[in-house]
Order: structure tokens, then C-alpha cells, then sequence
């Protein structure tokens, strides 16, 4: 009796996970996979006016009228990330981490609140913020009546958002860079020991 009812549990866990690895196949191609491969196919299967396909279509939409320039903006975008997201984690971890300052702790707090947003929340935080209307251009306009209200629109924009939105998961291994040092340390002390 106990066997059939041990099978019973069994079969119906292996049920469950089926119906789990189904759904998760399911959605991966159908709101994933097929998508990107329909884009694709549409994309290399166009046909000119004719009817003919036309191979050369995606070499002159790349060419065609601004983007080349937004090639290259994303091309600057990613080499200036690469630099301001350094400086900022370097400064991030030297500044709450390294040095012993008053304040390290609010600091980092305000680091960190970037790690509860997801990107879409993020901009929109950074334009209740900083876009013509927001809190701080608000202020600053009415502090110095000549000041741009549309100074946070551009390429500097998107560097700053995503600076920031690039750095927020450095906070979070403070824990494990703290035990990484703690057994680098106990490692260390046993060397020594020998």
C-alpha cells in the first residue's frame, strides 16, 4: 500500500514538472524564438517592387538616410560606458568601502537605490528628475532664469542614465567581496604560520 502511494507522489511531482517544462518551452518560443525569427525572416526575404527578393535590402537600409550616425552613437556609447562605468564603480567602492568618510553609509545608500529599479523605472525616475518639467530643472530655472530647461535631452542623457544604471549592482557585493578578503586574510595568516 505504502509503495503505490511513494509511485502516486512520484508521478504526480514528474507530472507537475512536465506541465512546468512545457509552459517554460512554450512561452521561451512562442514570446522569444519566434519572434526574432519572423523579424529575421521578413527582414532577408524582402522583395522590391517587382516581387523579386531583393538580397542587397538590409546593406541599404544600414546605409539609408541617419543610420550611420545612430551605428555610430551606439559605437561612442558603449566606449564612453566603458570609461564612466569604471570611474564611477572604482569611485563607488573607494568612497564607501576604502577610505573611512562621514557619510559613507548615506552614500552608499543612495548607490544602492538604483538596484530596486528596472530600467524602465529608472529613466523615469532620472526625467521626473532632470528632464524640462522635472524637480531639479524646475528649481534651476528658477534659480537662474537663463539656464536651458532641456539640458538633460541627448547623448549626455543617456550616458548619465546608463552610467548609473550600469553601476548599481557594484553595491551589492559588498558582502562577498568582504568574505573574499576575510579568507584571502585567513589564508594569508596561515601561510605565515608555516
Amino acid at each position: 500500500m505504502g509503495g503505490s502511494l511513494a509511485k502516486s507522489r512520484l508521478d504526480a511531482a514528474f507530472v507537475v514538472r512536465m506541465i512546468g517544462i512545457v509552459l517554460f518551452a512554450y512561452f521561451f518560443f512562442g514570446f522569444m524564438l519566434l519572434p526574432c525569427l519572423n523579424t529575421l525572416t521578413s527582414i532577408f526575404t524582402t522583395t522590391n517592387a517587382e516581387g523579386v527578393r531583393d538580397p542587397f535590402a538590409v546593406i541599404r537600409f544600414f546605409f539609408a538616410g541617419s543610420m550611420g550616425r545612430y551605428v555610430w552613437n551606439s559605437l561612442k556609447l558603449a566606449i564612453c560606458l566603458v570609461v564612466t562605468v569604471n570611474v564611477v564603480g572604482v569611485s563607488i567602492v573607494l568612497l564607501t568601502e576604502y577610505f573611512d568618510i562621514k557619510g559613507a553609509n548615506i552614500l552608499r545608500l543612495g548607490y544602492m537605490t538604483t538596484m530596486i529599479y528596472s530600467g524602465v523605472a529608472l529613466v523615469t525616475g532620472y526625467l521626473f528628475l532632470y528632464a524640462s518639467d522635472g524637480i531639479l530643472t524646475t528649481a534651476l530655472v528658477n534659480a537662474f532664469p537663463s539656464f536651458d530647461p532641456n539640458w538633460f535631452s541627448g547623448f549626455n542623457a543617456v550616458l548619465f542614465t546608463m552610467t548609473f544604471a550600469c553601476t548599481s549592482n557594484l553595491p551589492a557585493q559588498r558582502h562577498p567581496r568582504h568574505r573574499l578578503q576575510h579568507r584571502r586574510g585567513r589564508a594569508q595568516h596561515g601561510r605565515e604560520a608555516l
